[in-house]
């Protein structure tokens, strides 16, 4: 991910800020188990380490509903499948598509509306305690920069 990013002029790589997911995780003993042992700290720290030796910024952005959004249109969404995400507007183009690819188009949206913060400026604690919410956009310039970047796909 850091060296596709390193050949672009002045990249962000941005994550989902993943230091409360936890809190709602209760898909039985076994599942959670396997699930609590994700190390989201110890790989967001990583890409932070790998990208500060390429002088890339890494940013977090609130992950909520970042796979179930429109990414056209932003309603809600379903999916009937893993990999497969729904519009639930019926006047919007987006009908069948890959679901992580709506998510990712939904965080970059995040980021470019000013709804990020500096991974370097956390302790990379991912537990699960109360934390702040983020704030909203900031950068007056950011709807435009949201439509020259993605283009037809810019919600």
């Amino acid at each position: 991910m850091v060296e596709y990013a390193d050949q672009f002029d002045n990249p962000v790589l941005v994550l989902e800020n993943l230091t409360h997911i936890r809190e709602n995780m209760d898909y039985g003993k076994f599942m959670n188990r396997r699930l609590h042992g994700w190390g989201f700290a110890k790989m967001h720290a990583q890409i932070q380490y790998k990208a500060a030796a390429k002088g890339i910024r890494v940013e977090t952005v609130n992950p909520a509903y970042t796979s179930k959004t429109c990414h056209c249109c932003g309603e809600r969404g379903y999916r009937p499948e893993q990999a497969t995400f729904k519009c639930s507007n019926s006047e919007c183009w987006v009908s069948d598509y890959q679901a992580d690819v709506n998510a990712a188009l939904n965080i970059a949206d995040r980021y470019l509306s000013g709804e990020s913060h500096s991974r370097e400026h956390t302790d990379g604690d991912d537990s699960a305690e109360e934390g702040g919410r983020l704030t909203g956009p900031q950068d007056s310039q950011a709807d435009a920069t949201q439509q020259e970047t993605l283009g037809t796909y810019a919600s």
